[in-house]
């Protein structure tokens, strides 16, 4: 195996990191992964703020 492959319109090389859900499938490319946590992180404490605004019983922050 070890080779890029192409499946439904989405292109995944050897080293790409592959998640999936129940509402689909995505591939970062591996040369964009370091540049990755610092925004997963970002978004994370995004969320938490809401998580905390609506325990809070306020309305979502971002709308």
């Amino acid at each position: 195996m070890n080779t890029t492959v192409h499946c439904a319109g989405l292109v995944v090389s050897p080293g790409d990191l592959i998640v999936a859900d129940a509402d689909g499938v995505i591939a970062i490319p591996q040369d964009e992964l370091s540049v990755l946590l610092p925004r997963v992180q970002q978004h994370a404490q995004r969320e938490e703020k809401i998580r905390a605004s609506n325990v809070a019983g306020n309305n979502d922050p971002e709308r």
